[in-house]
Formats: C-alpha cells, sequence, structure tokens
C-alpha cells in the first residue's frame, strides 16, 4: 500500500494532507489521531473544515464508519470501559458502511465482498442518533420520533435508488442488486454497556444463496438479518429509539431469517429491544424445499440467555415462501427467559404459496420461560395461496419443558406449562 493509499486501495486526500483514514496507522501527534473528548466521538456528514478527530463538533468525523473502526482498533487499550463507556453521537444526514466487519477476508468475489460492508458494533460502545447537523447540540436537543427513528439513516442502499412498493403482504422491495447484506452488525462480546439509540436502518439485504462471511468468530448468513444482524456470546446490547424499515431478507436456494432483524443470544447475555419500529421488512425464500422464518424480527435465545422486547411497534412484515412461511412479523425460539410487554404486532403476514404457513403474527417455539404481557395483537394474517394456514395471530409451540404465560392487564389470558394449557 502506497502512502496515498486507504486500506481499500483508494487514493484519499484532505486540504493536500493524504487522509489515512481512521483504519490505517495514525501517529500520535497527526491530526487525525482521535482522542474523544469526555469519551464522546462526534460525526457529522456535512461538517465544514475541522481537524477531523471527533473531539466535538466543529471538528467531527464525517463518516460513522471510521469513528467505529477507530473504536475497533482501540478497544483493547483501556480508553474505554464499561463504568465509563464511549459514546459516538451521529448528527442527521445518511451514512452508508464503509468497511469490511472482517478486514476483506469475506470471499473472492469483488462484488459479493463489496455487499458485506457494516457497521460493525464494538464492546462498551455507545451510539447515539438524531442530533442536528448545525449548532453544538447536547444529548437533550435529539429529535427522535416518537416510536423510534431518527434523520440520522444508516443504510444499506449504495446506489440510493431503492423501491418500496405497498406494505404488508403487498410489499415489494426492488433495485436491491448492489445493496450492504446487512446494515448493522454485532458479533461476540459486546461488554456491559453496547448501546444503539436513535436512528433509522434501512436498505439491508438482497437475494443470496446462503453464504457465509465469519465475524469474531462467529459465522453469519448473507440471507439473514438486512437490517441488523446479532450473534451475542456475552455481555448485554441495548437497542433503542431505532426505526427499521424496507430490508429484506431472501434466499433462492436455502432457508432465510429475519427480514429486519436476525437477533441471537448464544450465551448468558441480555438483549433488550426498547421502543423501536420495525416496519414493511421482508423475508422470503423460493426454494421449493426451505422456509422463510420471521418477516420482521427472528429471535434465537439460548438456554442461558435473557431477551427483553418492550414498547416496540411490529407491523406490516411479510414472510413469504413457495414451500414453508413461518412468522410474518416474529418468529421466536426460546430456550432461556424471553418477555414481551407493551408491544403492538399488527397486521403481519405469513404467506406459503404451496404448502404451509404459521403465525401470521407471531410463531412461538418455546422449551423455556416466555412472559406475554399487555402486548397487543391484531391484524396479523396467515394466508394461503392454494396451502394450509395455522395462526393467524399467533402460533405457539411449547415443549414440556417451555412454561408460556399469557396477561392482559394482570388478568391472566393463559398459561401453559408444558403441553398442559391453563
Amino acid at each position: 500500500m502506497k502512502i496515498n493509499q486507504d486500506w481499500t486501495d483508494d487514493r484519499r486526500e484532505l486540504k493536500e494532507v493524504v487522509n489515512i483514514g481512521a483504519y490505517e496507522f495514525q501517529a500520535v501527534g497527526s491530526v487525525l489521531h482521535r482522542i474523544p473528548t469526555n469519551n464522546i466521538l462526534h460525526v457529522n456528514k456535512s461538517v465544514k473544515g475541522g481537524n477531523g478527530s471527533g473531539a466535538d463538533w466543529a471538528n467531527a468525523i464525517t463518516e460513522l464508519s471510521d469513528a467505529l473502526r477507530w473504536a475497533h482498533e482501540n478497544k483493547d487499550k483501556g480508553l474505554w470501559n464499561k463504568n465509563n463507556p464511549l459514546q459516538i453521537w451521529v448528527a442527521e444526514g445518511v451514512y452508508t458502511p464503509l468497511y469490511m466487519p472482517d478486514y476483506g477476508n469475506g470471499g473472492n468475489d469483488k462484488a459479493v465482498v463489496l455487499r458485506d460492508r457494516t457497521f460493525l458494533l464494538v464492546k462498551d460502545v455507545q451510539l447515539f442518533g438524531g442530533f442536528p447537523s448545525s449548532g453544538s447540540p447536547g444529548m437533550k436537543d435529539r429529535i427522535l420520533k416518537d416510536k423510534g427513528g431518527s434523520e440520522s439513516i444508516l443504510s444499506g442502499d449504495y446506489n440510493r435508488d431503492d423501491g418500496c412498493l405497498g406494505q404488508g403482504r403487498y410489499l415489494k422491495l426492488t433495485n436491491r442488486g448492489e445493496n450492504a447484506f446487512h446494515v448493522v452488525v454485532s458479533a461476540g462480546d459486546m461488554g456491559e454497556e453496547a448501546v444503539l439509540d436513535g436512528f433509522t436502518i434501512t436498505g439491508g439485504g438482497s437475494d443470496n444463496a446462503g453464504t457465509f462471511i465469519r465475524v469474531n468468530r462467529e459465522s453469519f448468513c448473507r440471507a439473514c438479518g438486512g437490517g441488523i444482524y446479532v450473534v451475542l456470546t456475552k455481555g448485554s446490547l441495548t437497542f433503542r429509539n431505532l426505526e427499521i424499515v424496507h430490508n429484506m431478507a431472501s434466499s433462492s436456494s436455502s432457508y432465510a431469517y429475519g427480514g429486519a432483524v436476525y437477533n441471537e443470544n448464544k450465551g448468558d447475555g441480555i438483549i433488550k429491544w426498547i421502543n423501536n419500529s420495525i416496519k414493511n421488512n421482508t423475508v422470503s425464500c423460493s426454494s421449493g424445499a426451505a422456509a422463510a422464518f420471521g418477516g420482521g424480527v427472528y429471535n434465537s435465545n439460548s438456554a442461558r440467555g435473557t431477551m427483553i422486547w418492550t414498547e416496540n411497534v411490529i407491523e406490516h412484515n411479510i414472510a413469504i415462501s413457495t414451500s414453508l412461511a413461518y412468522g410474518g412479523g416474529v418468529y421466536n425460539v426460546n430456550a432461556g427467559m424471553m418477555l414481551w410487554s407493551d408491544n403492538i404486532i399488527g397486521y403481519n403476514n405469513a404467506d406459503s404459496v404451496a404448502r404451509l404457513s404459521y403465525g401470521g403474527g407471531i410463531f412461538n417455539r418455546n422449551t423455556g420461560n416466555m412472559g406475554w404481557h399487555d402486548n397487543k395483537v391484531n391484524g396479523n394474517k396467515a394466508t394461503p395461496f392454494g396451502a394450509s394456514f395455522n395462526g393467524g395471530g399467533v402460533y405457539n409451540r411449547n415443549a414440556e419443558s417451555g412454561v408460556m404465560l399469557w396477561t392482559m392487564e394482570g388478568e391472566v389470558l393463559f398459561r401453559e406449562d408444558g403441553n398442559i394449557l391453563k
């Protein structure tokens, strides 16, 4: 690599000084050496001038990808910890991922490799969006939508030509040939204080044969989790005030999981989803022997894991398959502790063209403890196109070891201990 090239071999210059970017060597004293002020890095796509250090808004980093990669490269240097986490404040603007999560080892096909670029979350790093792009805003100045999202947009649409027609059963997402497979990725141990808060996440995913990439020693399928893809092995991870819209996961030869979100808790960690909006996402499979799981969300929670969903809206998502379709809104596999409270799950569809569809709103496969309290489930459909269908709103499959409790305003709707309904 030449001195005027970055890790992608592209020439990068800044005011006649070579811009080495956040992921190459940065000597102490360099104008681009990032030293967070009060453990806060500032990112603003539209900043003019400044030195790009991220120390304040006047010197903001212009790309979120650069801030995240700096954080990744420095995560083990003791600059922050669970008691004093690093924060990255992101101003309004459209940000697309610039870098591979595995540093370029994703495959030999350049087109596929480029689509593996993602925003990789970092241990004990907290990302906050919704800041105005002018002035010197603080946390109280953020502009957030009531049910998640802001004008700080994380997009996988590199050509900015995505099309979206209809919603729910009639949703069609087009022009996805160059989009990032996953807009946001979280892999491995995330520490105790990792947060993603106040962003709109869109334009992730497209058709893929189900090939894989490895990130932090974990496998990630390209046909899963178009918006956010999580594989947590340890720690705590919180997703809050997000709008996750117009993402897809699709496969022409294998299974596909989680149009908007693929959320897997493999260890004893905790994953929280609070006040998010997940709408108009799709998971699809066109293979005759495969299936589509979770148009909006696919959750997998291990026996030692805890997963909490509260005050979210999951609407107008679809799981569609030529064979089997499960969970138009949500597909849950739970062996640990999973709690759902005060969520709205409505107008989602599970559609099978030729065989079976289950759980238009929700499909639950439970061997652990699952609680559903004060949730609203309405307008969902499991739709047959010449196929059989089961559970327009909810389809539960509870094992002998599973305990499932549904309540509304303190009144028990039903309790299922193993295969016994009470």
